[in-house]
C-alpha cells in the first residue's frame, strides 16, 4: 500500500540560487561567500565557474524556493 503525504508549501526540496550582490571579489573564497550570502538572507553559498566564462569564479547564494 502506498501512502502520500502532502508537503507544506515551500518544502518541495527545490533550491533557488542567484549571484551574491555583496561579494564580488575576483577570486571567490567559499567561507567569505557563505558569510555574505547569509548576511543577504540566504541559507548558504558556493563558489562556481560561470558557464559562459569558466575562468571567472562567482559566488552563488542558495535558498529554498
Amino acid at each position: 500500500m502506498l501512502s502520500f503525504f502532502p508537503l507544506p508549501a515551500g518544502c518541495q526540496g527545490a533550491t533557488c540560487r542567484e549571484p551574491s550582490k555583496t561579494y564580488t571579489a575576483p577570486n571567490c573564497a567559499t567561507g567569505r561567500c557563505v558569510e555574505h550570502c547569509q548576511m543577504e538572507g540566504f541559507r548558504g553559498g558556493v563558489c562556481e565557474g560561470n558557464y559562459f566564462d569558466p575562468y571567472k569564479i562567482v559566488c552563488f547564494c542558495n535558498k529554498n524556493c
